[in-house]
């Protein structure tokens, strides 16, 4: 499992809780917070039952997401996300997203079916015994439609960009007239 602690709203305590009586073999911990909070504590009870490695800060991308594949479940760090590449890209992996049941986790994994999702306030065991594997290869699969979805319609958005620019004044008239011939090198 991998978790990146983020934010004081989803601690070790949060996973603990619902991770459950689920065996985990390893736990990859990524203690570094976001600017002006602090990791949390876990006692060295848990850090064997879990057989818990601390991760600093990775020094590339690769490095990250090599820890990331190398882990069957991916915690998600934040109550909310803007686009959430973190666990877009973990479930791109194939792995299970366990999440928050908030935006915009909730807007790409649903329940049982290509993740897991759960109550930030009472926070409880997810893990019902469903078929795992299968919640991840659909994990995979959604994943790869959500990124043709959306190279599908960057065009319509350029599209509606350019056209908007195009019809106002300068300089948004130039913008849109600029835009367009971004587009056309293929942008």
């Amino acid at each position: 499992m991998f978790f990146w602690e983020r934010q004081p709203s989803i601690t070790w305590a949060t996973v603990k809780s619902v991770l459950g009586d689920l065996p985990v073999a390893k736990v990859w911990y990524k203690p570094c917070p976001d600017p002006g909070t602090t990791a949390s504590r876990i006692s060295g009870e848990d850090r064997r039952r879990f057989n818990i490695e601390d991760v600093g800060w990775l020094p590339t991308r690769g490095d990250y997401l090599t820890l990331v594949s190398q882990s069957d479940i991916y915690f998600a760090p934040r109550r909310y996300e803007g686009i959430g590449m973190s666990f877009l890209e973990a479930m791109a992996l194939g792995k299970l997203v366990v999440a928050a049941d908030h935006a915009t986790m909730n807007e790409y994994i649903t329940h049982g079916h290509n993740g897991l999702l759960y109550d930030l306030a009472d926070p409880r065991p997810v893990f019902t015994g469903r078929e795992l594997p299968t919640i991840m290869r659909n994990a995979a699969r959604d994943s790869r439609e959500y990124a043709n979805e959306w190279r599908r319609g960057q065009a319509a958005l350029k599209n509606i960009i350019a056209d908007a620019c195009a019809q106002r004044s300068p300089p948004l008239g130039q913008l849109g007239h600029w835009f367009r011939g971004w587009m056309d090198r293929g942008a």
